[in-house]
């Protein structure tokens, strides 16, 4: 597994550089990556200690196939997507199912380095742990995607970087589950720290832009009165239509032009502090 990992890395990259990328390649490059990093992994931890629990063992190796499917199968409607998060150029949209598969395996690592023991009693917090990672899989979460590197190295950095990567695949070979832990851990630890390069963003296009006072006031006004709608009009009066009997107000008003921001300060007030 660790080496279809290896090479659902680069071979993208070699079919682009082949000029030989197809619609085809795409579809059976997921439906190897499925048998690969959604099957295989979940099979492996069931034979190892989830039959331990019986249902709830085979409920939760399944739940991982099922999220690796649907990952592979999102991001293959992704490639036509034209309206994709700005930051999936640089980004994948949740864990990809190669991470995933390295990255559910973990408790096996533990064990043949000593540190977990064999005993049923963890099997249900190793069916949680599977059940996370499936669903870290079919988030919507930034996580790096290292598209990137190797495109572009300085010329002084080419001869440490191939002593790097040497050294890496030495140890691999050597060490494997130490390795294999730390790589799993360290990538872990990282899953945060995309969104916090990203910033907020909104769920297609660009990012969230930042609200300007009134527009702040006009959206709480829409959460506080269900049957209110407070917009902001090109020239930037604020509006509140569609008027019902509010709780707090004796009859029904409505507001629309200059004197609408002064109005819904006045009225929204109350509810605006409760939400704050």
């Amino acid at each position: 597994m660790l080496i279809a990992a290896v090479l659902d890395a680069v071979d993208g990259r070699v079919a682009r550089l082949l000029k030989g990328t197809s619609r085809f390649g795409a579809e059976l490059d997921s439906l190897a990556d499925f048998v690969n990093f959604g099957v295989t992994p979940a099979l492996m931890l069931y034979i190892w200690l989830l039959n331990e629990v019986k249902s709830l063992g085979w409920i939760a190796a399944l739940a991982f196939a099922i999220c690796a499917a649907l990952r592979l199968a999102r991001f293959n409607a992704a490639l036509d997507d034209p309206d994709k998060p700005v930051w999936s150029v640089n980004f994948f949209t949740g864990v990809p199912a190669p991470a995933g598969a390295l990255t559910v395996l973990l408790p096996i690592y533990l064990e043949f380095l000593g540190v977990l023991p064999h005993w049923p009693e963890f099997a249900p917090l190793v069916a949680l742990y599977t059940v996370c990672i499936g669903f870290l899989m079919i988030s919507r979460l930034p996580t790096f995607s290292g598209k990137k590197v190797g495109l572009r190295v300085r010329r002084d950095l080419v001869l440490p970087m191939f002593v790097l990567a040497v050294l890496v695949v030495a140890l691999t070979v050597s060490y494997p589950f130490e390795m294999l832990t730390v790589g799993t851990l360290a990538y872990l630890a990282s899953i945060p720290l995309p969104c916090a390069a990203t910033g907020p963003t909104c769920a297609r296009t660009r990012p969230c832009p930042r609200r300007t006072v009134t527009e702040t006031i006009a959206r709480r006004i829409s959460i506080i009165w269900a049957k209110r709608e407070a917009t902001i009009r090109p020239e930037g009066i604020l509006q509140v239509r569609k008027c019902t009997k509010p709780p707090f107000v004796g009859r029904g008003l409505c507001f629309s032009g200059p004197w609408a921001y002064s109005a819904a300060l006045v009225i929204g007030t109350p509810g605006l502090l409760a939400a704050c």
